[in-house]
């Protein structure tokens, strides 16, 4: 039966040169070597005529069968599925490497730190010995600053003097200027005609003195009545000044006075 274009065509009838469909599920027959691997260089939507048909007619695909890609494609998965299970164990290994580490270094550290404090606490405490006492190798004494001399030819005095001798006279005068500070006593030992500093004179040369001064008097014989002397004099502060003169002596009244002083410059 022929169907025109445009004309009704009844229920289950089919075009001429349609070819026959198979009941779902019937085997179909290809020649050796056709299968799904013949369409894999098909592009578009253009597909060739299989071998054996004609026209248009509708032939099932069959069953896809497994190519060397396919192969190839699958033993590179089973391969990177085994490296990949390969990293994770090697990454697992070290994990548990480092762990093991770690707890070794701490307790190295602990163990070190109870054998610092242990040697510590049980380190025996140093024993101080005593050093033995070295002998002291003494120097002659140093002469005091003023030391009493009382010869023939010399008289070194820091005492009273006396009122018995030319030089005992001499250092009481000394005595009264810079121990009592009593310009009366000074001029108690001078001759009625001596010719020495006025009274006023006496006493603002005591105020000049620093309180404190030691002093210290050298008599030496010079001409018979005449006598030189040296005055020495050691301030508070360190400060130290000498003083020479020229006195002269004389026996009045059956009493040793000073006749003249002679000052002859400070040194």
């Amino acid at each position: 039966m022929s169907i025109h274009p445009g004309e009704p065509r009844a229920p289950g009838a089919r075009r001429t040169g349609d070819p026959a469909l198979l009941p779902v599920g019937s085997p179909v027959d290809t020649p050796a070597g056709d299968g799904w691997s013949q369409w894999l260089d098909l592009t578009g939507d253009t597909a060739a005529t299989p071998p054996g048909g004609g026209g248009d007619s509708e032939i099932a695909p069959a069953a896809p069968t497994v190519t060397d890609a396919d192969r190839d494609l699958a033993d590179l998965a089973v391969d990177a599925r085994r490296r990949t299970l390969d990293s994770r164990q090697r990454r697992r290994v070290l994990r548990r490497l480092a762990t093991i580490g770690a707890g070794v270094a701490a307790v190295g550290a602990v163990a070190a730190g109870v054998v610092l404090v242990l040697g510590r606490h049980e380190r025996p405490p140093a024993r101080l010995t005593a050093a033995a006492p070295s002998a002291v190798v003494s120097s002659s004494p140093m002469a005091p600053w003023c030391a009493e001399v009382n010869a023939p030819d010399r008289v070194v005095s820091s005492g009273a003097g006396d009122s018995t001798s030319a030089a005992g006279v001499i250092v009481f005068q000394q005595h009264a200027f810079y121990d009592l500070r009593d310009p009366d006593a000074v001029r108690s030992v001078l001759a009625p005609d001596a010719v020495a500093a006025a009274a006023e004179t006496t006493r603002q040369a005591i105020a000049a003195i620093p309180a404190g001064t030691e002093h210290c008097v050298t008599v030496t014989p010079l001409d018979p009545g005449r006598w030189t002397v040296l005055v020495q004099e050691r301030h508070p502060d360190g400060v130290q000044l000498s003083w020479q003169q020229v006195v002269t002596t004389a026996v009045r009244e059956g009493r040793t006075l000073i006749t003249a002083i002679t000052a002859t410059g400070a040194r």
